[in-house]
């Protein structure tokens, strides 16, 4: 809906840099050497929030300053037809933060990601702030990597069916703030399949409305049942896409979902952060933690978003957001 030309100033930052105040100003202390990629990212999701504000309030779907008070565009509403489950609505504004993004750009680089490396992102649509920054920090690091989205989101997240996960996708592609497409995806919620959606009734047609984005944006839905097959599925899809004998060598999570998880009966939990390997699990049914990659796969979870800005020197849920470049905890050596 949103079609202005600031729109195009705007990609035009992000694809070839921006080289005035107050960035590079700041540049001329210690600066980290990844200093130029985490301002990409960082950027990357500036201009994601401008046009997400604009395309929300066209469409008349903001929630407005008090859920949202840095008009990120990136925060949805408490309860809708498709939000699955209950959440805070701090840690859905945490990693909205440009901050965010160019931290993660540095914790992935230190951690050995870089040109060419095999990822796995896959996502679902409860955190849209760390959805986009894991894009934004792949792309910033030239990483060769696979993005596999669920559309199910948690209280606050991306939780408009006129307006999920798969359009914004699209959205930010059309103009041009991402490169990234998605391999396939589920529709979200228990069993990947949307069985815990609608549970109100209001909105018998929110799972049609979800499978139309699927057939708008051209991306393959996967699901059948049980979850095992959706899961399985995936897996073919992924290691066909990666080719060859080579096989994923980090994944990257962003909000939690079954295709990512499995479902285990005895509720194991993935703690947030880095992963040198996905817990063994006694039973149940695994996911794609579980049954893709090398057998020295690590994955770095993002959901605890207190604990991940605490670490990375990030401020939790700012009011207002920081400039970029600013931050020394961040960008500094």
């Amino acid at each position: 809906m949103v079609r202005t030309a600031w729109v195009a100033t705007l990609v035009a930052i992000v694809l070839t840099g921006w080289n005035g105040a107050p960035y590079a100003a700041d540049a001329s202390h210690d600066a980290t050497p990844l200093y130029e990629q985490m301002l990409s990212a960082a950027t990357i999701m500036e201009a994601a929030s401008e046009l997400l504000l604009a395309e929300k309030q066209a469409r008349g779907i903001w929630p407005g300053p008090e859920i949202d008070p840095n008009a990120t565009g990136m925060v949805g509403h408490e309860y809708t037809t498709m939000t699955t489950t209950a959440a805070t609505l701090e840690n859905k504004r945490a990693p909205t933060s440009t901050d965010f993004a160019a931290a993660l750009v540095r914790f992935l680089a230190e951690n050995g990601i870089g040109r060419g490396d095999k990822v796995l992102l896959v996502m679902s649509g409860s955190f849209l702030g760390a959805d986009i920054a894991s894009i934004a920090a792949l792309e910033a690091l030239e990483a060769d990597f696979v993005l596999v989205p669920s559309l199910g989101a948690s209280q606050w997240g991306t939780n408009d069916p006129t307006f999920n996960l798969l359009d914004i996708l699209a959205l930010l592609r059309e103009h041009g703030i991402i490169r990234a497409a998605p391999l396939a995806g589920v529709i979200g919620g228990n069993g990947a399949i949307g069985t815990n959606m609608d549970r109100l009734g209001d909105d018998p047609g929110v799972l049609d409305t979800l499978r139309a984005s699927f057939a708008e944006h051209d991306v393959p839905l996967i699901e059948t049942r049980p979850l095992n097959d959706i899961v399985s599925k995936l897996a073919g899809l992924i290691d066909e896409e990666i080719g060859g004998a080579e096989k994923i060598e980090f994944i990257l999570k962003a909000g939690s979902s079954a295709i990512s998880t499995g479902a285990d009966p005895d509720r194991c939990e993935f703690p947030t952060g880095l992963q040198e390997r996905p817990p063994m699990c006694a039973g149940g049914v695994p996911g794609l933690l579980h049954v893709v990659g090398s057998d020295d796969l690590r994955f770095l979870n993002l959901l605890n978003m207190r604990q991940l800005t605490e670490a990375w020197g990030v401020a939790y849920d700012p009011i207002p957001l920081p400039t970029p470049g600013e931050n020394r905890l961040v960008y500094g050596h």
